[in-house]
């Protein structure tokens, strides 16, 4: 099973993707200044992770059987 998760919050968009053998990929993606996304930088992490983060930013999730 695979879970992807992204949360924006003040223009920086996170994606977390969690693997069934318990690793992750965290991409953070900058938006550009003037609202497109040329210019975007984006930042990658990979790693295994013990705890679930939670936010009150608005996020939508969708996962894969």
């Amino acid at each position: 099973m695979v879970s992807e998760v992204s949360i924006t919050l003040d223009g920086v968009t996170t994606t977390t993707i969690t693997y069934s053998d318990g690793s992750t990929e965290v991409t953070k993606t900058a938006a550009a200044s003037d609202g497109s996304s040329q210019g975007a930088q984006t930042y990658n992490a990979q790693g295994t992770t013990s705890t679930a983060a939670s936010s009150s930013a608005s996020a939508s999730a969708a996962s894969k059987a």
